[in-house]
């Protein structure tokens, strides 16, 4: 005689979800712990029931007769529950992902913003510290004008008389004296606006640097669709005809996966260049700044040094634009000063001339 062993939740035919998963606080470990505690309750019912030798079913078409028929019936039930929930997890994965890409498209316009503000700011920081130098250079042009108009008016015929020579030596002393002031100024105010411009021209490299670390590291921290998982779905038999046309175009027979939106890994970006002016000094305004490596490679990162170089450009032009304007200024003050040198000098000629 055979021992018979009747069917129970135990039997490995039964044992749809395999061992009790650990637990998780993921989707998919909450689906998989609910499923499996689930059959694990239906079963044990299941066997509870069916553990009599006889039972009367009632209705038939509703309760299997026997525990094998009722546990198979469980299992495709619940089988149906999970594909279902594999089915919604995977249609979230791919609404997630193409968020991201999205989100990644759209960062660069977010990266440009941000520089474009920064050198905004110091474009104005430039402008207003010039202005500021320039403003009381401007006052003092005022007291030696005024102080010109003074010695102009001075300045008679009767002067060149003999006995007016001491009066003449001392006006022409005065008026000399003003003439070195007003020249020296000149220089003095010269190399004040450049050396403004040059500290703003340092404040604003060194800020943009900072600033496009501070950016590229922050987008390190940014989630991409390279760290969500693909989604499990199966992809389309593509027809014989269309696999004839690709192998005989030379294209690869299998289906292609989601193209990427940029080369992808880590990466070391180059820091902002030396910075010489054209038609300044051969002095070196900033140094080239350090280079920044980053974890990672996405559309938001080259955005962003793309931005940053984009700027700097514009601020170059500009500075370009301030030494032009500052040497401008500085060579037509000396050139009106020279002429009212030249004007003063042959005007004591004459006056001398007048008694001799």
């Amino acid at each position: 005689m055979q021992k018979y062993n009747r069917a129970g939740r135990t039997d490995k035919r039964f044992s749809i979800f395999g061992e009790k998963p650990p637990e998780s606080d993921t989707f998919k470990g909450i689906i998989n712990s609910l499923l499996w505690a689930g059959s694990d309750s239906l079963l044990s019912l299941a066997e509870e029931f069916y553990r009599k030798d006889k039972h009367q079913i009632t209705i038939p078409e509703d309760l299997p007769e026997t525990f094998e028929q009722c546990a198979e019936r469980l299992r495709q039930k619940l089988f149906s529950y999970q594909s279902q929930t594999e089915n919604y997890y995977n249609s979230c994965l791919i609404e997630f992902r193409d968020q991201l890409k999205l989100f990644e498209e759209q960062l660069p316009h977010v990266s440009q913003l941000a520089v474009d503000s920064l050198l905004k700011e110091h474009k104005q920081k430039l402008s207003s510290s010039i202005d500021q130098i320039r403003h009381l250079f401007n006052k003092q042009l005022e007291n030696w004008e005024s102080i010109k108009a003074v010695h102009t008016n001075q300045l008679r015929p009767s002067l060149g008389h003999p006995d007016n020579l001491l009066q003449l030596e001392s006006l022409c002393r005065k008026e000399i004296k003003r003439q070195k002031d007003q020249a020296d100024a000149i220089h003095l105010n010269t190399q004040k606006m450049q050396t403004s411009a040059t500290e703003c021209a340092q404040n604003f490299v060194s800020a943009l640097a900072a600033f496009t670390e501070k950016l590229l590291l922050e987008l390190d921290e940014s989630i991409t669709i390279d760290d969500v998982e693909l989604a499990k779905i199966e992809m389309p038999r593509e027809k014989i005809s269309t696999l004839l046309r690709r192998k005989q175009a030379g294209l690869s027979l299998q289906t292609c996966e989601v193209e990427q939106l940029i080369e992808r890994g880590s990466r070391t970006w180059p820091g902002i260049p030396t910075t010489t002016l054209t038609g300044v000094s051969g002095d070196v305004l900033c140094r080239e700044t350090a280079s920044v490596t980053t974890a990672k490679t996405t559309l938001g990162h080259v955005a962003v040094v793309e931005a940053r170089d984009a700027v700097y450009e514009k601020y170059k032009c500009k500075l370009e634009q301030k030494f032009a304007q500052i040497k401008e200024e500085s060579e037509a003050q000396l050139i009106k000063a020279q002429r009212w040198e030249d004007w003063w000098k042959h005007s004591i000629e004459k006056i001398k001339q007048l008694y001799t």
